[in-house]
């Protein structure tokens, strides 16, 4: 390639005569139709958070694995009060599983479109499905603590 002004041919997209840099033409610029350069942005691929990956997937995994125990627990009951009990078991921590299960949804969400805000909301719903039901802190804390890391290591 030669530089326009002088016709000395470049080195390192630098010429040695005149000294002006010049671009590659490329992703950066493109042409008119009228003929003109016109600068056209570059979409840059935001890179995913493994941690937000982890979490989402241990997430489903728990949401699936409770409510696939308590449908069972329903289902395999003998006689009506041992049915009834088994309900009122799942109706007390429905809330806590519904809230597992935003949280896990959010964290896709924000795992596959590189959003922060998403994966602030999956943390918070975490830390709320907690909230529904203390005694179950125990499997959900590693969510909570991987959707916060996956949030706070995201790019703006």
């Amino acid at each position: 390639m030669n530089c326009p002004k002088c016709k000395v041919e470049l080195k390192d997209m630098k010429c040695p005569k005149c000294g002006v840099k010049y671009k590659v033409k490329g992703a950066n610029s493109s042409t008119n139709s009228d003929g003109g350069k016109s600068s056209s942005r570059v979409k840059t691929k935001k890179k995913k958070s493994i941690w937000l990956l982890i979490s989402a997937i241990l997430g489903s995994l728990y949401f699936i694995y409770g409510i696939t125990y308590f449908s069972n627990l329903i289902r395999d009951s003998g006689d009506g009060f041992e049915m009834l009990g088994s309900a009122m078991a799942l109706d007390m921590v429905m809330p806590h599983f519904l809230m597992v299960f935003l949280g896990a949804l959010f964290n896709w969400l924000s795992w596959a479109m590189s959003n922060k805000a998403l994966a602030l909301t999956g943390a918070i719903m975490y830390c709320v499905s907690i909230a529904m039901f203390p005694m179950y802190t125990m499997y959900v804390i590693a969510h909570v603590i991987l959707s916060f890391i996956g949030f706070v290591r995201m790019k703006k």
